[in-house]
């Protein structure tokens, strides 16, 4: 008995699985998509960008 069988999977806009794109799911369930770069070396600078945070 897979109980995971039974739950639907939630999916991006183009219809892929969030289960196959970086995500996290914020305080009120929403998935929220997010980007993850690695550097090649060492990082030198860190900039953030956090649009509608001020709204």
């Amino acid at each position: 008995n897979d109980e995971k069988a039974n739950v639907t999977e939630h999916k991006t806009s183009s219809g892929k699985p969030f289960s196959e794109v970086d995500h996290f799911i914020n305080a009120d369930g929403n998935h929220i998509f997010c980007r993850y770069w690695e550097p090649s070396n060492t990082p030198q600078h860190l900039m953030m960008v956090t649009h509608g945070y001020a709204e």
